[in-house]
């Protein structure tokens, strides 16, 4: 190199085109190593701005069912339904929900005590305490509402016929408070061919607990043969307790008693139509509240106060069905439910002393219910399984 230059240029001028680079580590120490290869720049691509279009108004979804006859094997949806041997009802009926999630693994509810339960279908629940919203399963017996904002009434099984079962959302054809599904309970209908009685009673014992016992009747009366009929049902059980309150030196604090009785009238063929009046009463009391505490002994609960619980049902139904226009069906269903719910807290210790507090709650439940529904052109194969919409 020739000429004015700094050691920097002038290496920078000499190592053109080699393939080197001198690299100065200090003003008179230099290495000239093989050229680094610079990453080329990379060129951004502009960011691109979607504009969002007006929103459209959503289009409305309309979702249609019907309630017609239909075999089983063609019910679009997931439905189970069981028949009852008689003597598994003499065995189990008093035991209420409780035989049916035993037997049902689609079915499940609380264990807070009889007639205070939720009912879950698949698990579908809003939480496990009762209160004045809707309930997730809609509860039927025959075509009769049960239930909308109560606990499970519990009713004794004694001559029932079957249960019907539909898991998942059924609102299109039940409304609200079938977000789980749909549990229909079929009682058995007044027989107007023949006069007969059934009965059933039986004893208990509860390890750790006490005795108890039920008994049930049924008897089925022609009033006008082939043309009118007569049905009753009654029923009595006490469950044992088995939870001790050495406080209060007791034991089997957590007696149940319940008892009730059911009435069916029908007339057939009164101008075509097939009516059927009905009736169901149930009362069911505990003496003490179903639970103990953690870190106390088995089986074993202290509390100032008892805390009974009482569940007073009354249900009225009319059923009104006719063959119309071939082989549709015409069938409309009024009830009415009066449902009485009391229930009893040890509250001692909310106002930070020490004296006996008593929380009491009431709910007065009245539930107006109607239906109406023409349906047809479905046919069954004899000796197949059926399922109606309302009765899977």
């Amino acid at each position: 190199m020739r000429g004015n230059f700094s050691v920097r240029a002038a290496l920078e001028r000499a190592l053109r085109g080699t393939g080197a680079e001198a690299v100065f580590y200090d003003k008179v120490t230099v290495r000239i190593i093989r050229a680094r290869v610079k990453p080329l720049p990379v060129r951004q691509k502009p960011a691109i701005v979607e504009i969002p279009e007006p929103r459209a108004e959503p289009e409305e979804i309309v979702v249609t069912a019907s309630k017609q006859n239909m075999l089983l094997d063609n019910y679009p949806g997931s439905a189970k339904i069981i028949d009852f041997e008689p003597a598994w009802l003499s065995r189990n009926g008093a035991r209420g929900t409780a035989a049916l999630t035993e037997t049902l693994p689609t079915l499940s509810s609380t264990n807070l005590g009889r007639g205070r339960n939720k009912l879950y279908v698949r698990g579908i629940s809003d939480s496990s305490f009762n209160g004045p919203t809707q309930a997730t399963v809609g509860q039927y017996w025959g075509d009769a509402r049960l239930n909308y904002n109560a606990p499970d009434p519990d009713l004794n099984l004694y001559d029932l016929k079957r249960v019907e079962i539909l898991a998942g959302p059924q609102g299109t054809l039940y409304g609200a408070g079938s977000l789980g599904g749909v549990v229909r309970l079929v009682p058995n209908l007044p027989d107007s061919t023949e006069t007969y009685a059934t009965a059933s009673i039986g004893a208990s014992a509860t390890r750790f607990g006490g005795t108890g016992g039920d008994a049930a009747a049924m008897f089925n009366l022609p009033l006008a043969k082939g043309r009118m009929a007569l049905r009753l049902v009654v029923y009595g059980m006490r469950e044992p307790g088995y939870i001790d309150d050495p406080s209060r030196n007791l034991r089997d604090i957590n007696d149940s008693l319940s008892f009730g009785q059911r009435l069916t009238f029908r007339v057939e063929d009164l101008a075509g139509w097939t009516i059927d009046l009905g009736s169901v009463v149930q009362n069911i009391k505990t003496d003490d509240g179903q639970y103990t505490l953690r870190g106390d002994p088995p089986l074993e609960r202290s509390n100032a106060l008892a805390q009974p619980f009482r569940n007073d049902y009354r249900l009225a139904y009319v059923t009104a069905r006719r063959p119309v226009l071939g082989s549709s069906e015409l069938v409309t269903t009024t009830s009415l439910v009066w449902h009485d719910l009391i229930s009893v807290f040890d509250a001692t210790g909310s106002d930070g002393t020490t004296s006996p507090r008593r929380f009491e709650e009431k709910n007065n439940i009245a539930l107006l219910s109607n239906e109406t529904r023409l349906s047809g052109g479905g046919r069954r194969t004899p000796g197949s399984p059926a399922c109606r919409g309302s009765t899977a």
